[in-house]
């Protein structure tokens, strides 16, 4: 006797279309119907439905768009598995098993889990090689040419190749995963936990576990001679756990382009073998020649706050390249101790960048004036120029592909607080010129960066940086310190310091407390009262 599932108009229950959800039927066809079915759908909001506490087995499927809304959701409660045989894996499958192409508009929730089997996926096409399997490794879940993409809750176990593959994607926002991998599966302890390749820009990575693996890595860049771009990425409260990376940067020696703009923040690393490494030599075997004269430029790269421990002696390792070497690094409070006994070191090869705060183990970064390095780099360049055998169709074609990429680069405007007067002593008063500076930034065209240079301290009065502004971007580099008056005066009156701003985002979390006093506490009446006076506005 079969039953009538019952759905709103604009929910698209998999149980209607057939789907059997006993783990042993084949449920591939009710879920491409499914998916036709809410894509084609006239009504706002459509919604794929996965139900809970059913488990489907599904073949390698393309969810394809575009889709009549511009917001479609998949709710995944239930478990989906891969096929344990190696048919559904040979001939027209590219190494994907549920993937999302063309598709503007997706929103997938819930705590369901999906199932890769990878280990079937190992047994036949890896170890025993089954004629005609397919040699992709395949990943759970991929996304192709898709835009406005939000996925939370979801759980994923098993893969055979990656977990969740991102590609000509834009505006993707991915959290709250769990992506299980762990050291006994056969292929996905021993991959980074997550890798950024060629023509990636504008991402932000935060508060993700790590571990095992190779941790996060951007790379591998330009091993077949190409041109790379990748820019602005953030990585921050990051907690690595026995992996063989921590933050990772990785390129090959025949590669061009850049990498610029990439900032690790707020890193914890625990028994890690290379907490800290950038690699331009990835994958060279030493009989491969060193007169190459390609390279990538890694430029304008931050990292600051790591702590814990390190497996290898080489804690801090920065191998550039010999003809682009690595420009404006930064290390700052940096704090990585060895994981068991001794001492560990950072090793330096054509790195050039500032330190400030603690840096242990110490810095090996050579210090080179931003003069210096610009008449050094417009040599490269024109060196570059010249070797116009080198320039081929294939790098034009790159390029323009990139056209709006770098037109918008160029567009870029570098305001340093020292060119509008700032003496940077700790004695003078630096706060005009800060002011001056912000809003040449602030008027600037297009994207504009505010650079306060390392190796001075900079005294400020309260200021304030108003806008709005003209620069659709403003990125503000402190690579130097600023200190605030000790005291100020107004028309001879001395000004008492009175507390402002805002105190957010602070989360307290597995806190074990014995014989406290006061286990949870917010004091807003700490300060002593004869400091609390009337605080007058100044240089507003």
């Amino acid at each position: 006797m079969s039953s009538v599932i019952s759905s709103p108009i604009n929910h698209y229950n998999v149980l209607s279309y057939g789907a059997v959800g006993d783990g042993n039927e084949d449920d591939t066809q009710a879920f491409v119907e499914a998916w036709n079915a809410a894509c084609h759908c006239d009504e706002d909001t459509p919604r794929l439905v996965v139900p809970e506490d059913k488990t489907f087995l599904v073949n390698p499927i393309n969810f394809l768009g575009p889709c009549k809304s511009g917001n479609i959701e998949v709710v995944l409660s239930g478990t989906i598995i891969a096929p344990d045989g190696s048919n559904p894996w040979m001939e027209n499958n590219v190494g994907r098993w549920l993937a999302f192409r063309d598709v503007h508009g997706l929103n997938i929730t819930g705590d369901g889990m999906l199932d890769g089997r990878g280990e079937r996926w190992w047994d036949f096409c890896k170890h025993h090689r089954v004629k005609s399997c397919n040699r992709l490794a395949p990943w759970i879940l991929g996304f192709s040419n898709c835009t406005d993409v939000h996925m939370r809750g979801i759980n994923t176990a098993r893969s055979g190749g990656g977990h969740i593959f991102i590609f000509g994607c834009e505006n993707v926002d991915l959290a709250f995963l769990n992506i299980q991998a762990p050291a006994t599966s056969p292929n996905t302890d021993g991959d980074d936990c997550i890798s950024m390749v060629d023509r990636t820009y504008n991402v932000n990575i935060t508060n993700v576990d790590c571990g095992p693996g190779h941790g996060i890595s951007i790379g591998s860049l330009g091993a077949n001679g190409e041109v790379v771009d990748v820019q602005n990425i953030t990585i921050r409260d990051i907690n690595f756990y026995g992996t063989t990376n921590g933050a990772r940067i990785k390129t090959c020696r025949a590669g061009r382009g850049r990498v610029q703009d990439v900032y690790f923040y707020n890193i914890n690393v625990t028994e890690v073998k290379n907490p800290i490494i950038i690699d331009q030599h990835y994958g060279e075997k030493k009989s491969h020649s060193t007169k190459m004269r390609a390279g990538v430029h890694i430029s304008d790269v931050q990292f600051f706050g790591f702590f814990g421990t390190s497996k290898s002696k080489v804690a801090i390792d920065l191998n550039c390249s010999e003809n682009v070497p690595c420009t404006n690094l930064s290390l700052g409070n940096i704090r990585l101790g060895p994981a068991e006994s001794g001492e560990v070191t950072s090793t330096c090869n054509n790195a050039f960048g500032s330190t400030y705060g603690v840096v242990r183990p110490k810095s090996c970064l050579r210090y080179q004036r931003e003069k210096e390095q610009k008449i050094k780099e417009e040599k490269e360049n024109s060196a570059e120029k010249e070797k116009s055998a080198d320039f081929d169709l294939y790098t034009i074609f790159l390029l323009i592909m990139c056209k709006a990429t770098l037109q918008s680069s160029k567009a870029l405007r570098s305001v340093n607080v020292v060119n509008f007067g700032a003496v940077g002593n700790g004695n003078a008063d630096d706060s005009n010129a800060f002011t001056k500076a912000s809003e040449a930034a602030c008027g600037a065209t297009g994207e504009a960066s505010l650079t306060v240079p390392a190796q001075k301290t900079f005294l400020l009065k309260p200021v304030k940086f108003l806008g709005p502004c003209k620069s659709s971007q403003i990125n503000i580099l402190v690579q130097g310190n600023i200190v605030a008056p000790s005291k100020i005066y107004q028309n001879g009156q001395h000004l008492i310091w009175e507390g402002s701003g805002f105190v957010k985002k602070v989360y307290y979390e597995n806190i074990t407390l014995q014989n406290t006093s006061n286990p949870i506490l917010i004091d807003q009446f700490y300060c002593p009262e004869h400091m609390v006076q009337k605080f007058l506005e100044i240089l507003i």
